[in-house]
């Protein structure tokens, strides 16, 4: 990647160089015609017996220039390496500027898009950008708080119909068949989750979601979670195998952390093929605890499943609710055959009282 810092000073080297070339075959010329074209009769007032008279050969002036070009060498040579420094640390106070803006955007998020971004730079030309961005950042804070707000009032109306379409199908058993009525309460229920995960990204991502932290065993939460993964997994002949290790305690929230593995083992049955193995451990001495899930890639392109329900709101509730809590750090590896995402959370730290 070039940079414009490096071409600034390259521009500025090749300036002085240049002004530099031009003296010196300017000095050259003058001299060699002074020297050699000219007959030179030159008398001092003040020195009657000084005079310099005749013309000089080609060697005597290639002579004279050498030594001229030697000299001037010697002491240009510091001197461009002093005009290259100045002219570096002039870029970078000129960049200064656009280094600072651009630090600014890359740590806006969505939920701080409206923040007003700040020049330190008294130029118009840097005050202009400056304003024409924020201009920018301004409008689209409220584009996305207008689809945020209509977001969550779609959804929020969705629910009452949804709950009344639920309710007439259970009190209907009588009417409809069993296995329709299933399948039926089974759509429903997948529609009113969706629901739900679009109401969770748009508190989220409007800062309304609220993160408390509570001592939770985690392995108790995973166990739970694989115990009725594990029956969705066997209905689609796929083993799910897990490594879980007991009393992993992390302080976290247990409603968002459920959330959060619910969409990882959702994400591997709906979107893998195969094997699913789950780990859970401590790591780091101690200090970490470590969850991996990994399963095979579908590479299936008619798969209906993977059709219709790939929207990509599992991963996206996770990484809206992994936003309000900082200490967890989460990872993906997306390999040619194979998927992992991992978390890790830190532990419980516990405090010995001696009696």
């Amino acid at each position: 990647m070039r940079s414009l810092r490096i071409r600034l000073v390259v521009w500025f080297t090749l300036g002085i160089l240049a002004v530099t070339l031009v003296f010196s075959a300017a000095t050259y010329l003058h001299l060699y015609e002074e020297l050699h074209e000219k007959q030179v009769e030159l008398a001092y007032p003040d020195h009657p017996d000084w005079r310099l008279h005749g013309n000089s050969s080609s060697e005597e002036i290639r002579d004279i220039m050498r030594e001229i070009m030697q000299v001037a060498v010697l002491f240009a040579a510091p001197f461009l390496a002093a005009v290259v420094l100045i002219g570096y640390f002039i870029a970078g106070k000129s960049l200064k500027p656009i280094a600072e803006l651009n630090e600014q955007m890359s740590n806006l998020t969505p939920a701080t898009i409206g923040a007003p971004i700040k020049s330190s730079a008294r130029d118009s030309e840097f005050q202009s950008l400056t304003a024409h961005l924020n201009a920018l950042l301004e409008r689209l804070d409220q584009s996305f708080n207008d689809i945020r707000e209509y977001a969550a009032q779609i959804a929020h109306e969705l629910r009452t119909p949804l709950t009344i379409l639920r309710l007439k199908v259970e009190q209907s058993d009588q009417l409809i068949d069993p296995k329709l009525q299933e399948e039926l309460q089974e759509e429903l229920h997948r529609l009113s989750q969706m629901v739900d995960h679009s109401l969770l990204i748009a508190r989220s991502e409007k800062g309304t979601l609220n993160w408390s932290n509570h001592e939770v065993n985690v392995s108790e939460l995973v166990s739970e979670l694989q115990e009725d993964f594990q029956l969705l997994a066997s209905e689609h002949q796929r083993p799910l195998r897990a490594n879980i290790s007991t009393n992993c305690l992390a302080k976290t929230d247990r409603q968002h952390l459920k959330q959060i593995l619910q969409g990882l083992f959702s994400n591997a049955l709906k979107h893998g093929n195969g094997a699913i193995a789950v780990r859970l451990s401590p790591m780091q001495r101690g200090r970490n605890i470590h969850f991996l899930i990994v399963n095979e890639i579908s590479t299936s392109q008619d798969d209906s499943k993977s059709s219709t329900q790939g929207l990509g709101l599992g991963l996206r509730v996770v990484q809206a609710l992994l936003n309000l809590q900082s200490g967890i750090k989460f990872q993906r590896h997306h390999g040619h055959r194979y998927y992992a995402a991992r978390l890790i959370l830190p532990t419980v730290e516990r405090t010995t009282q001696l009696t």
